[in-house]
């Protein structure tokens, strides 16, 4: 039985301020910052679709403008970047209208696969529960252990995944919940011939890596997305990574805390943690008196 479980949990929601420490959040020990690992080559993610999109967004913008389909780019946005993120953000409305109006969950189907500015995932070799479970001495050589095997995910992930391109990533070893975790941010990436010649594709790039979703169910009714069978792959090399570091490693299905996603688990261990240290603290005043 395996000693750690890997959490690997992918979501749109994100902030390089937050990760990148510009802003400090109440569970970050400020002291421990300079712990933290970055990524080499972090960048912004306009900077990012300005180097990889933009020359291509706009070939194809005055192609479109030549047609007689020229109408359709008349309001076009002046950089890549921006018409995502427009896009997105109407995307995103009309999905929480549907949702506001109670829509059938067969109505709701397809409305969340949208082309996302982004995408982020947040890797964690176990959790708190465990670290603090063992003694400073085994804690401290732990963390390390699950600080390198993060490390070597982060620095092999572009190599494996070419069409995922890392806009952003860091390892956090500065938060009071102990754990040590790595958000990686990247934008999907593909090269086609029609239409835009360079564009930002989910489905696009995990087809490009040879993640292509089933045509229909097997004969035990499974399906399985590009999307699924990416994340399989990539959990299973968090373990293989961390077994060469000692660590015997699985994966349970779901987050730890039911219903909780990593952070929001996270979050509430960090709460309880706080209301325990503030108890101790209101005992040791009561005991000085």
């Amino acid at each position: 039985m395996a000693d750690f479980s890997v959490s690997f949990h992918e979501d749109d929601s994100f902030n390089l301020d937050h990760d990148n420490r510009v802003y400090c959040s109440p569970n970050i020990n400020k002291e421990k910052i300079s712990e933290n690992i970055s990524y080499d080559g972090n960048c912004s993610l306009e900077e990012f679709y300005e180097k990889t999109f933009q020359k291509s967004y706009e070939e194809y913008i005055e192609k479109v403008r030549k047609s007689k389909n020229s109408g359709r780019v008349k309001n076009a946005p002046k950089t890549y970047y921006e018409q995502v993120v427009q896009k997105q953000a109407e995307a995103e409305t009309e999905l929480q209208k549907a949702k506001t109006e109670g829509k059938h969950a067969s109505e709701l189907s397809g409305k969340d696969s949208f082309t996302k500015v982004a995408k982020q995932i947040i890797i964690q070799v176990g959790n708190t529960d465990d670290l603090e479970a063992m003694s400073p001495d085994e804690r401290e050589k732990t963390r390390d252990k699950m600080k390198e095997a993060l490390q070597e995910y982060m620095e092999t992930f572009q190599a494996e995944n070419p069409n995922l391109r890392i806009v952003n990533a860091v390892i956090h070893m500065d938060e009071i919940s102990l754990s040590p975790h790595l958000h990686l941010t990247y934008v999907p990436v593909v090269e086609q011939k029609r239409g835009q010649t360079v564009a930002n594709s989910q489905s696009g790039a995990l087809k490009a890596m040879g993640f292509e979703s089933d045509k229909k169910a097997d004969e035990n009714g499974d399906f399985q997305t590009g999307q699924m069978k990416w994340q399989t792959r990539e959990r299973e090399r968090v373990i293989e990574i961390a077994d060469k570091f000692g660590l015997s490693v699985g994966y349970q299905r779901g987050n730890r805390g039911k219903g909780l996603t990593i952070e929001d688990y996270r979050v509430a261990k960090q709460k309880e943690r706080e209301a325990l240290m503030s108890q101790e603290a209101i005992e040791k005043r009561k005991s000085e008196l």
